[in-house]
């Protein structure tokens, strides 16, 4: 359950973690300064009133980028 919960406290990042794995070769070789670098830039790049306010929340969550990115990959996996 408590996976679970964490998985769904990123969920706000699901589309924008796709994009970025989408659009960056070779993501999951990246370390995850890198990844985070390549989340963000989809968040930037989201020109919508929530995106917006993504930017804050994606900052609020950069000390746990790895935590975070964990629980949008695993996420990721379930839903392949």
């Amino acid at each position: 359950m408590t996976n679970q919960l964490h998985l769904r406290k990123h969920a706000i990042f699901k589309h924008h973690y796709r994009r970025a794995v989408a659009t960056t070769p070779e993501f999951h070789q990246l370390d995850t300064d890198a990844q985070w670098a390549a989340l963000r830039k989809q968040v930037e790049d989201d020109t919508t009133t929530q995106g917006t306010a993504l930017k804050v929340i994606l900052e609020e969550r950069a000390e746990r980028r790895g935590q975070v990115l964990n629980a949008l990959e695993e996420a990721h996996n379930d839903s392949l």
